[in-house]
């Protein structure tokens, strides 16, 4: 009733933060920090509820190129496309989600890496992350995760919400190869 959730000063963003934020982790520690970065968004003044970052790292003399695109509206599936010169690698976003490569040109096949056996992760990510922070914290040792792990993705999302820039009124019109909104 008080509104708190369409105001940006109140909830600190969208879905950029309350979604966002987890592939950020994921992605900062897959390629580190992005050399490059923008992002537009239809906050309008008020919190993103569809947003698509771009991202572009330099490694070694090449370039790689990225985006991430989050919604409130829209169904977006939850996962990781990677596009090589090869082929396409797809990863859902769960703990026993199959790694999938698509080869270019070969449209009738697939290889797919899936776990042997019943050995399924048993237990809850966030539960194990709290395990190990309290047990680093007896054992006098850092945790796997450490606090600077987080402040470089809240570091990231102010940098995206400083360069943000408006959504074509009009996104919803367009989509992708794979379905999903481009600015």
């Amino acid at each position: 009733m008080s509104g708190y959730n369409l105001d940006r000063a109140s909830t600190g963003g969208g879905v950029l933060v309350v979604t966002g934020s987890h592939f950020l982790d994921r992605m900062l520690d897959f390629w580190g920090y992005p050399d490059d970065m923008d992002l537009v968004d239809d906050s309008q003044g008020g919190p993103e509820a569809n947003c698509r970052a771009n991202f572009r790292f330099l490694r070694g003399g090449d370039a790689i190129q990225g985006c991430a695109l989050y919604s409130k509206t829209v169904f977006l599936p939850a996962l990781l496309a990677v596009e090589t010169d090869r082929g396409c690698v797809v990863a859902g976003d769960a703990d026993d989600a199959n790694i999938v490569f698509r080869p270019h040109g070969e449209l009738r096949f697939e290889h797919v890496v899936q776990r042997r056996g019943t050995l399924a992760l048993q237990r809850n990510v966030f539960q194990l992350q709290i395990e190990d922070f309290v047990s680093a914290y007896r054992d006098g040792r850092a945790p796997l995760v450490e606090g600077r792990h987080g402040l470089e993705s809240l570091r990231l999302i102010e940098r995206l919400y400083a360069s943000r820039k408006p959504m074509r009124a009009d996104w919803y019109n367009q989509t992708t190869a794979v379905g999903a909104p481009t600015p």
